[in-house]
């Protein structure tokens, strides 16, 4: 099917369509105001990211494994965002700090785009629970995640953060790390 034929559904809240053979242009849903959670993950929806820039009441935005592409500035403006997973788009790029205004993020998966920048910048995403960023551009210190105390899942593979391990110790809630391929020194 079509996301074009979706287009007139102009009420729809929640289009979840993960794992279908839907395809089409990720434009078609540019119009969908109403909606609040968007799963296209591991469908062949292709467009850019600025499509969506219009949609400001999303709070869950599910990407991973379409052929989507674009800036993450498209999304700099999209406040009531709590989950955003864009892990694996090859084609996505931008900095970081571009989300830094997104504070009701919990779920933030950057992992293997183009996603560049300082860690710090994310250290008003204090309601973070699940930060992916292995595999970007993405560097700084991991002094610069010592706000984000909720985190329980921190992945932070074959990126340039630094710093010492021993600063995790003030994220008591962290379950799962994921350091390799990082500059992460064992102690100060």
């Amino acid at each position: 099917g079509s996301l074009h034929a979706l287009a007139r559904f102009t009420a729809l809240r929640y289009l979840l369509l993960s794992g279908t053979k839907i395809e089409g242009s990720i434009a078609s849903l540019s119009n969908l105001f109403e909606l609040r959670a968007l799963d296209l993950r591991n469908t062949r929806v292709t467009g850019d990211l600025k499509s969506l820039s219009g949609i400001t009441r999303l709070e869950r935005l599910i990407l991973k494994g379409s052929l989507v592409q674009g800036a993450l500035h498209s999304l700099g403006d999209l406040d009531p965002l709590r989950e955003l997973v864009l892990g694996g788009l090859s084609e996505v790029t931008g900095d970081v700090v571009v989300l830094s205004s997104l504070t009701a993020l919990t779920l933030l998966d950057l992992a293997s785009t183009k996603a560049e920048g300082e860690i710090s910048s994310l250290q008003l995403l204090v309601r973070l629970k699940e930060l992916f960023l292995a595999g970007t551009k993405v560097s700084g210190n991991l002094d610069g995640l010592v706000c984000l105390t909720e985190l329980v899942k921190l992945d932070l593979g074959d990126t340039e953060v630094g710093g010492a391990r021993s600063t995790l110790g003030e994220l008591a809630h962290l379950h799962e790390v994921n350091l390799e391929g990082t500059p992460v020194a064992a102690a100060e």
